[in-house]
């Protein structure tokens, strides 16, 4: 096994935007026994992870956040279909400034896939809910290889544990054992190895 440069953080510093409510389609069956569409509202907040010992990247993510929260209100300041009452209760309910969860990066089970969306480059990336409810893109290869390897659960829940890596500049959700997580693994005892000698 070739190992692939990065590491896995063990800290994580997780940007927040402003809350939201997505829905997505199961097809739970009716006393009938007819398969239904349900639209299940789900509350989530977008949020961008980052490795906390990396200010360079928790300063981007801030300004990620940033950005959408003020692309959020001012969305609400000129919807028409809203009364001042209305806009003024909603803005006050959203944050005004960046808020960070700082967690440890462990292993997680519980994600769910919420939705997809179409990339410029012609890519796709699944939009998943984490146990604490916060919306991540997951790569369309980490979803392929779980359904693959596990099968997909009821309601859209991903029966793997996931963790996130950093590879270059970027951060990405991954399967535990799996041989990304495995190559950059490998690589940072090298690199722990090298520094100790």
């Amino acid at each position: 096994m070739m190992s692939r440069r990065g590491c896995v953080p063990e800290e994580l510093a997780i940007f927040l935007g402003c809350p939201a409510k997505l829905s997505y389609h199961s097809t739970p069956r009716n006393y009938e026994g007819e398969v239904t569409l349900v639209d299940d509202p789900v509350e989530v907040v977008p949020a961008f992870a980052v490795d906390s010992a990396h200010e360079k990247d928790k300063r981007k993510a801030e300004e990620w956040a940033a950005d959408e929260i003020k692309r959020v209100r001012r969305w609400t300041e000129i919807d028409r279909k809203l009364d001042d009452d209305e806009k003024a209760k909603i803005l006050a309910e959203l944050p005004t400034e960046p808020r960070v969860d700082n967690q440890r990066n462990i292993p997680l089970r519980g994600y769910r896939v919420l939705g997809i969306e179409e990339r410029g480059n012609g890519g796709r990336a699944y939009k998943v809910a984490s146990p604490d409810n916060y919306l991540f893109d997951l790569r369309e290869d980490v979803v392929f290889s779980i359904m693959m390897k596990h099968g997909i659960e009821r309601d859209g829940y991903l029966p793997a544990e996931l963790i996130w890596v950093k590879m270059g500049n970027h951060m990405r959700l991954t399967c535990l054992g799996s041989t990304l997580h495995q190559e950059i693994a490998e690589y940072q005892r090298e690199k722990e190895a090298k520094k100790n000698v």
